[in-house]
């Protein structure tokens, strides 16, 4: 029975870090795409199975403060305002 836990918890264990694993290539591959575009961004979302995803890209302290400033802009001008996507 001992053997049994043991193996079910490494079981477990192993597909959790191949999820961590398999989710970290996938944004470092989003990633790549968006700087095709941008200089420096904040994705916040969530993902096909309702995990959150929190990734700010920022090559310097000069990028980060610009993103703070563009993020408290985007609250304080969508205060309110923001509506539901109908593209479900």
């Amino acid at each position: 029975m001992e053997n049994i836990i043991k193996s079910a918890l490494h079981n477990y264990a192993q597909q959790k870090i191949n999820l961590k694993s398999e989710r970290t290539v996938d944004l470092s591959h989003l990633d790549g795409i968006i700087s095709e575009y941008l200089d420096c961004f904040i994705l916040i979302g969530y993902d096909m199975s309702n995990s959150q995803i929190n990734f700010v890209h920022a090559k310097d302290q000069k990028d980060a403060d610009a993103l703070s400033a563009a993020i408290n802009r985007f609250f304080y001008q969508s205060q309110n305002n923001i509506r539901p996507s109908n593209d479900d």
